[in-house]
């Protein structure tokens, strides 16, 4: 039954449709068939069972009352007596005649309505008991309840056998049956309760009238307590005698509440599987997913930091700002298009920059990296540049001693600089170099000298900020990598900010461990990464082949 689908029609519909699939179509038309004939059949004996069943009731009421007719009888043949009743004691004897007959029909419903209750409260329901008697009750709303009550039932068990309890059909017959139930128990306890009221009253009427038939003479009594006694029990015998007719007649005209509307027939021109499109899906699919499976590995192995995602889950630093990959002709900020993704993403960095700045008029910001070739320079440079064009005046300090760039980028032979500065033969204004752009100049290295870190801590390179922090807005210091630790130790007293450069698909994620040490070391919260040469389609993590870290000092 496993392979079998029921649908509704509709939502609010009765109507079952019944969906079967297998290697031969003639087989699976003959199956459908016989199963809906099968479950008529079911559907007809169990409705059919609760007509035996009634007649079984009224056939074990009927020995009872046959009995008692017959004791009746034999009592009223031997009675030989006479008396003739006349008048107000024939009277009298009819009227409790009647009022007993109406308590023996108040009986008969109150036990029919405590019947029906218990049946409703065992965990049997109505399986116990039939609703066909209650034809006989002139209560059209309790026989509505309890057919409705019943094929409800019926309904159920049929689903039932071929679905679940999530099914909404079920789901359905679940709600109304539990609907109807409460219905029915409200209605019973009420018509208990009313029933037993007129029974109170009847039999309160009957011991008036007996008080006045026991002021009768004795054999007239008897006599016509003979009489009483079996035209009631003889109506009772009656009355079962037609209940079992009824019944037997339901019995007859019984048919089953399932119907076939259309026999089965195959769905559509051809065969539903196997179903190409699918196919054709699923190597799409795995065409697809390999590729993809081989990305997620290359991924997995790749150490290089690919995206802004990877350095928040190595380290708790926060993120200036990206700058986008510039173009291999152009080395300046001024050479670009100022709508470009070069300058859009510089300026995003300068925002933030003068954002973390606000209200600080000596500004002196310290740019590192983990090693050479992630764009220090560079990023140092064209971030000096924008920040000037915003009408601040800026100077970038190159203290790289050891393999400065700066001055490659100016074109300067680098005869003189920060390094001969320091030594005492040169002047400030000998070393600062204009670079022909409002408000920027430079200060390179100078010759390389083979103390950079006794230079660097000389009480003159203190001054040299000082005084380069009186006469400009931002101080950019162009620093050594953290290779050397100790180097950027000595710029890092003079900043106010660091500003460490990742660069995308190129620095390894094992040395965003120096920057973290460096946060510790300097017990500071002001360093900030940037990632550069950030592609605009690898923003987000894409794979690029991985490049290899050269070495800064060799």
């Amino acid at each position: 039954m496993s392979k079998i689908e029921v649908e509704l029609a509709s939502v609010n519909s009765n109507i079952l449709t019944l969906y079967t699939e297998g290697n031969v179509v003639k087989k699976e038309i003959i199956f459908l068939d016989t199963l809906m004939e099968v479950i008529k059949k079911i559907d007809l004996h169990e409705k059919n069972s609760e007509s035996l069943k009634t007649i079984d009731f009224i056939d074990f009421q009927l020995r009872g009352v046959s009995e008692s007719l017959t004791k009746v009888e034999s009592d009223l043949e031997s009675f030989q007596s006479t008396t003739t009743i006349f008048g107000e004691s024939s009277a009298l004897y009819e009227k409790r005649d009647e009022l007993e007959s109406e308590l023996n029909n108040l009986n008969i419903k109150l036990n029919y309505y405590k019947n029906i209750l218990g049946n409703l409260e065992s965990s049997e329901g109505l399986s116990s008991f039939s609703t066909s008697s209650s034809n006989d009750i002139a209560e059209p709303l309790l026989t509505n309840l309890l057919i409705t009550l019943s094929e409800l039932t019926q309904q159920r068990v049929q689903v039932g056998r071929t679905a679940t309890e999530a099914n909404p059909i079920v789901q359905r017959l679940n709600l109304e049956i539990t609907t109807t139930k409460n219905s029915l128990k409200e209605y019973l306890l009420g018509a208990i309760s009313t029933t037993n009221i007129m029974k109170d009253d009847l039999r309160a009427r009957i011991n008036a009238n007996n008080r006045l038939i026991n002021r009768l003479p004795s054999n007239e009594r008897k006599k016509l307590g003979i009489e009483r006694q079996f035209e009631f029990t003889d109506n009772t015998y009656d009355i079962f005698l037609q209940k079992k007719a009824d019944a037997g007649l339901v019995l007859a005209t019984n048919s089953s509440n399932w119907k076939v509307i259309e026999y089965a027939k195959m769905d559509g021109n051809g065969p539903v599987s196997p179903n190409k499109i699918i196919i054709l899906f699923i190597f799409l699919f795995l065409g697809s997913s390999i590729p993809l499976l081989l990305i997620i590995v290359i991924d997995f192995f790749n150490t290089t930091i690919t995206s802004k995602e990877d350095l928040q889950k190595i380290s708790d630093i926060p993120l200036l700002g990206t700058i986008s990959k510039g173009n291999k002709g152009n080395k300046f900020a001024n050479e670009y298009n100022p709508k470009s993704p070069f300058m859009e993403s510089l300026r995003g960095v300068r925002f933030n920059i003068q954002y973390m700045f606000r209200g600080n008029s000596q500004n002196v910001i310290g740019f590192t990296s983990s090693s050479s070739g992630e764009g220090k320079t560079f990023s140092a440079v064209n971030l000096g540049i924008n920040i000037a064009q915003s009408r601040k005046k800026v100077i970038l300090l190159d203290t790289d001693l050891r393999k400065s760039n700066l001055n490659q980028f100016y074109k300067s032979k680098n005869n003189v600089g920060l390094s001969t500065y320091l030594i005492g033969k040169s002047e400030l204004e000998d070393i600062t170099i204009n670079t022909g752009i409002n408000n920027f100049s430079v200060i390179t290295s100078g010759p390389f000298p083979p103390n950079p870190d006794e230079l660097l801590s000389l009480p003159k390179m203190e001054r040299l900020i000082l005084d380069l922090k009186s006469k400009y807005d931002y101080v950019l210091i162009d620093s050594p990598p953290l290779g050397i630790v100790s180097d950027y130790l000595e710029i890092l007293k003079f900043t106010n900010s660091t500003i460490y450069i990742v660069r995308q698909n190129y620095t390894q994620k094992e040395s965003i461990e120096k920057v973290n040490e460096l946060t510790n070391i300097s017990n500071s919260n002001n360093i900030y990464f940037i990632l550069n040469g950030v592609e605009m389609n690898g923003m987000y993590g894409n794979i690029h082949s991985k490049s290899k870290n050269k070495n800064y000092y060799g």
